[in-house]
């Protein structure tokens, strides 16, 4: 594939170098161009010069001075400007050899907006004729497809001429000047070759009409908008659009510059379509849709603003398009083998050999001499008949691939109507086995029938059978018929329709099988009970509910002397909970009236201690029994508050956010008013935040210090340790004391428990209890164990740091 492409690209460069050549070369001198009777017509090339008028505000005169100023330059060949607003001044001198006076100069492409000639004429001035496809047709000195011009040069006579030339369209421009008979004669021949051009333009555009017409498809409607816009664009540029077809109007002339965009739109559309992009390229696809879209914008500029503007653009990107499109279908045949992309493939390589000079005439890269005559037409004739046979192509073989496809549903259908009578053929035999097995299921149902009576008939309850819907008898057992004879009617649920409409709806919402009791009034008075169960089943071909009865009268007689039993209970329960209530109210009251004097002995033995000298020691001893006496009863009664609080159905956590390290300092600096301040050593973190009950909390902490305290000896200190894990903190309360039983370690958190060691240290059983709930309302854990060597205890707290 490399290889090829490196041949491709040499044969362009080998095509295109005479004409590079012919570009680079420099500008020669112009010289007189000679009239003679031998010659049917004379090229201006070799004899021009060209000046540029940017300000498109200079005169003939202004003109003549700049001319005698040396300011044209010569030109080797026609002048090819490409798109520009500037005004073109051209200027050649013509000596006459030849006896007959009369010539005809025809000039330039036939779509220049206005070609202006100046003739000098024997005074100093000028005579002035204006040609161009915007003059009408019956202004025109000819009526011929380009500007032409009729001229006058008696025998032995030079003149200078100067032409003026500005147009919207690309400006290419060279000139012949003709024998008046020649002329004639060639612009009858060249004007058959136009016209044969055009009609087969046209056959083709009647031929994408009618492909339109019988397949209405995207691909042919691209196709006709092509073709379109094609032969619009060619009846332009040939000049048969202003000559014939609008010969005194303008306008179809200024929406030119819009079919040029929508030149770019239609071969896009119609590139997209017959190359499959979507399928095979989507992003190439997606980028040409884009492309087309700006086509469409560029030709509206375009025709706002002139056709300057946006047609050199255009032909770049046609260019561009050409290329890429003769390379896409390159690759889809020698890479995806589309073999139907060889004629698309042809079709672009042609237009992209003849349409690069022509491009790039129009921009002014090639005078106008380097592009053969009728070349646009030839090559736009010939793409768009070899696409349209590419449509014949690919209708043809859309057809072959329809008539295979129909050909292989009707095989498929064929198919399923054999697979369809045989399917019917194994119902019919199944229908058959169904509709015996069905016999067969109903002499099993008597059977079943029967054996459900006899199991019914030598039950020893009451039993019967009742249709579902009318609630119509079809069967009653033995003790049934002696129940109903009796005391009961079988028309209960008539006599009591309430009860009747309750059963049924039980029955509907407690399907298939059901309890209920239902309460009869007898006959001879009182009320007798029956348990009615239900269930559902099939009997004789019908939807039935089988009815068991049993009497629970004297069951019902029990459940009411249970029932007054469980009210005396109730009754019971709510005297003992006033009593408690009460009883908490009288502890609240007494902890109250306890508090009260207890505050008052405090603050005395403080003032006491403050007002003693210093050597009345004893007294200090006193005062300090007095100040432990009343902490032991404070204690004693907040921990039997927290009890009775932690009792109550009403208790809830207080949560707030508090640091344990600081309530355990908070509590040990006051037990350190009580005992020697060396006893108790605190190993605590910085800081450890939980959620929690502030005041339970110190409830707990005060209980376990004071119990390493009282518990100890006094010489001997305690340790409070805290570490504070990723989820946990532990608190350790730790003592020297005589430590607790292993057999006791479990007793001690229960309530009123005292160890026979503890000797007559006073308590009430109540802390360890206390703080063992307080710990377990808070989602920790509380443990006695050991001292580290053996001696003493430690009681181990363990506490969430989330909320409990």
């Amino acid at each position: 594939m490399q290889k090829n492409g490196f041949l491709f690209l040499k044969a362009l460069l080998g095509a295109f170098l005479p004409i590079l050549l012919v570009v680079v070369t420099g500008p020669v001198w112009a010289g007189t161009l000679v009239l003679r009777d031998d010659l049917p017509s004379l090229s201006l090339n070799g004899g021009l010069s060209v000046y540029e008028d940017k300000t498109t505000t200079a005169t003939i005169d202004d003109v003549q001075r700049i001319s005698q100023k040396g300011g044209f330059t010569d030109l080797a060949a026609g002048y090819a400007g490409g798109y520009r607003t500037s005004h073109i001044w051209l200027r050649f001198t013509v000596q006459s050899e030849s006896r007959q006076p009369d010539w005809i100069l025809a000039m330039g492409l036939p779509f220049l907006n206005y070609v202006t000639l100046y003739v000098p004429r024997g005074d100093g001035t000028f005579q002035v004729s204006r040609q161009g496809e915007m003059i009408p047709v019956e202004q025109r000195d000819l009526r011929v497809r380009g500007p032409g011009f009729r001229i006058h040069l008696e025998p032995g006579e030079e003149k200078t001429f100067f032409i003026e030339v500005h147009s919207k369209s690309t400006i290419s421009v060279d000139g012949d000047i003709w024998q008046e008979g020649e002329f004639h004669e060639f612009e009858k021949k060249d004007l058959i070759i136009v016209s044969s051009f055009a009609s087969l333009s046209f056959y083709v555009l009647l031929f994408s009409v009618l492909n339109l017409l019988t397949k209405r498809n995207l691909i042919n409607f691209s196709f006709f908008s092509q073709i379109v816009t094609t032969f619009y664009v060619n009846l332009y540029t040939s000049g048969l659009l202003s000559l014939y077809v609008f010969p005194d109007m303008t306008w179809p002339i200024a929406v030119v510059p819009f079919f040029n965009g929508m030149q770019l739109t239609t071969n896009i559309m119609l590139v997209d379509c017959l190359l499959r992009l979507p399928l095979h390229c989507p992003r190439i696809s997606k980028a040409f849709r884009g492309l087309a879209v700006l086509g469409f914008v560029m030709g509206v500029i375009g025709v706002i603003w002139g056709n300057h503007v946006t047609t050199p653009s255009l032909n770049m990107l046609l260019l561009v398009l050409i290329f890429l499109v003769t390379g896409l279908a390159f690759w889809l045949v020698m890479t995806r083998g589309e073999q139907g992309a060889i004629i698309f493939l042809v079709a672009f390589a042609i237009t992209l050999a003849a349409s690069v000079p022509i491009l790039m005439r129009n921009i002014g890269l090639l005078p106008p001499g380097t592009v053969l005559p009728y070349s646009t037409h030839f090559v736009t004739l010939c793409h768009a008949m070899v696409v349209g046979f590419g449509l014949i192509q690919q209708a043809r073989q859309t057809e072959r691939e329809r008539q295979l496809v129909q050909r292989r549903l009707l095989e498929e259908s064929q198919r399923s109507e054999r697979d369809l009578e045989e399917r019917i053929a194994q119902r019919t035999r199944a229908l058959a086995s169904e509709i015996q097995e069905r016999r067969q299921v109903e002499e099993r149902l008597r059977d079943s029938e029967r054996q459900v009576r006899a199991v019914l008939d030598a039950a020893s309850f009451p039993m019967m059978v009742m249709e579902h819907r009318t609630a119509r008898p079809l069967f009653i057992n033995g003790p049934a018929e002696g129940v109903f004879s009796g005391e009961l009617s079988l028309q209960m649920f008539c006599d009591h329709p309430e009860i009747a409409a309750t059963l049924q709806q039980d029955m509907i919402s407690q399907l298939p099988f059901f309890d209920r009791e239902i309460q009869l009034v007898r006959k001879a008075g009182g009320d007798r009970w029956l348990m009615v169960s239900a269930v559902f089943l099939r009997y004789g071909g019908l939807t039935a509910v089988l009815f068991c009865l049993n009497d629970i009268s004297q069951r019902k007689e029990l459940e009411h002397s249970l029932l007054g039993a469980r009210e005396q209970a109730e009754h019971a329960l709510e005297t003992e909970r006033r009593a408690r209530r009460e009883q908490r109210n009288f502890l609240a009251m007494v902890s109250h009236e306890f508090r009260v004097p207890l505050a008052i002995v405090e603050t005395a033995t403080q003032v006491l201690g403050l007002t003693l000298p210093p050597q009345a020691t004893d007294c200090q001893g006193e005062l300090a029994k007095v100040q432990r006496a009343v902490a032991r009863m404070t204690d004693l009664i907040e921990t039997c508050l927290a009890d009775d609080w932690l009792e109550s159905t009403s208790m809830s956590l207080r949560l707030e956010t508090l640091d344990l390290v600081w309530l355990v300092q908070d509590v040990c600096e006051e037990f350190a008013i009580l005992v020697d301040a060396e006893r108790m050593r605190l190993h605590l973190p910085e800081a450890a935040l939980l959620r929690g009950d502030a005041t339970l909390l110190r409830v707990v902490v005060s209980n376990l210090v004071d119990n390493a305290l009282k518990y100890s000896p006094a010489e001997l200190p305690i340790d409070v340790r805290m570490s504070v894990g990723s989820q946990r903190v532990v608190l350790e309360v730790c003592d020297l004391g005589k430590g607790i039983a292993v057999e006791e370690r479990e007793q001690i958190f229960d309530k009123f428990f005292r160890s026979p060691s503890v000797g007559r240290v006073g308590g009430a059983g109540l802390g360890l209890y206390v703080v063992r709930r307080i710990v377990m309302h808070h989602g920790g854990t509380i443990a006695c164990v050991s001292g580290p060597a053996g001696w003493g205890t430690v009681f181990r707290v363990e506490l969430p740091l989330g909320t409990p």
